[in-house]
Parts: structure tokens; C-alpha cells; sequence
């Protein structure tokens, strides 16, 4: 991956269906975002301008919702939603880095443990790839 500290984005936002995410051919959740043709960067969310070499002829891309987690935490105190709730940064193969909720058995985490983006109520999350029969 390319300096992803740089390249960090948030899912945690408003998650219902339209410009942050759509369902793709294959019926499955993806994060909307933007390609430059340029230089094959790709952006979540979706940019007007390639931040690497400035292009600004972008074409809209749906992004992998399968990654890797690199890190997470569970929040046990907020004022804007209940707790408790986990968060976790996910790799993605577009060399993206996404913060977003993530779902599952939390001392079954470990950093780079597949992870599938899938519709919860309320939005989207990413959940252990393992889950996926479950």
C-alpha cells in the first residue's frame, strides 16, 4: 500500500442508499467513488479533482468491498449513538483506507482478518469474510 495514512476516508456517516454507496451488478454493497484515468488513482468518497496528479476528467468507480482490517476500537461512551459500538480501519485493494463500523465477535479480531462489506440495518458495516454463511 501506498502511504495510506494519507488516502484515509470515513464510512461512518450517513450510510443510506445513494452517493456513498450503491449495490453493483453482482448484487453486493460497494462504496462509490472515482477513478482518474490519469493516473489510475482511486478516491472515496467521490472527488471532483485526482488529489495525485490534479486530473479532473474522474469517472465514477465502485470500489471492493472485501479488505483487510488494520486496526479498530470499541466505543463505550458517545453522545451521538448508542454504545457499545466498534470502529476499524479497513484496507481496501484499491489502497484506500476506510474508517468504518465493523460488526462481528470482537475478540476475534486481529489485524489483517479478511473483511466483507455487507447492508445492515441503518447502513452498511463491515463484517469477518468467515461470517458470511452465518
Amino acid at each position: 500500500m501506498t502511504s495510506p495514512e494519507a488516502r484515509l476516508s470515513s464510512v461512518t456517516g450517513d450510510l443510506s442508499p445513494g452517493p456513498a454507496w450503491a449495490s453493483g451488478l453482482d448484487g453486493v454493497a460497494h462504496l462509490n467513488g472515482t477513478r482518474c484515468p490519469r493516473c489510475d488513482m482511486v478516491a472515496f468518497p467521490s472527488r471532483s479533482v485526482c488529489h495525485r496528479c490534479g486530473g479532473a476528467d474522474l469517472a465514477p468507480a465502485l470500489i471492493s468491498p472485501r479488505g483487510t482490517l488494520y486496526t479498530w476500537t470499541t466505543v463505550h461512551v458517545s453522545s451521538s449513538r448508542a454504545t457499545p459500538y466498534t470502529l476499524g480501519y479497513i484496507d481496501l485493494p484499491e489502497e484506500l483506507r476506510v474508517l468504518a463500523l465493523v460488526q462481528g465477535d470482537t475478540g476475534s479480531l486481529h489485524p489483517g482478518l479478511a473483511m466483507r462489506l455487507v447492508t445492515a440495518s441503518g447502513g452498511l458495516v463491515f463484517t469477518p469474510a468467515e461470517e458470511e454463511a452465518g
